[in-house]
């Protein structure tokens, strides 16, 4: 959980495509496995379309919780990591 918010900020953004994408794609395999798990354990377990509008829900939740996040508690990087005033 932690490697996805420090390549957003190392990259100044410019990495958010694919880091979604790859939270999306662990979450898809995340439910998956989960659902054969219930099918597995006597359950019904969930259809394509449970699993895709889950993992449209999180991701939804996980972009608009993100930026309200980062405002309540600001990412500080160590010295040295961050962006440089410019001229020196």
């Amino acid at each position: 959980m932690i490697a996805s918010p420090v390549a957003l900020v190392l990259s100044g953004g410019v990495l958010l495509p694919a880091v979604i994408a790859a939270n999306a794609g662990l979450d898809t395999a995340d439910r998956i496995d989960a659902s054969r798990m219930e099918i597995h354990c006597g359950g019904k377990g969930k259809s394509a379309a449970e699993i895709a509008t889950g993992v449209v829900g999180g991701a939804a939740l996980g972009i608009a919780t993100g930026p309200a996040l980062n405002a309540v508690v600001p990412v500080q990087l160590p010295a040295g990591l961050g962006p440089t005033p410019s001229g020196r």
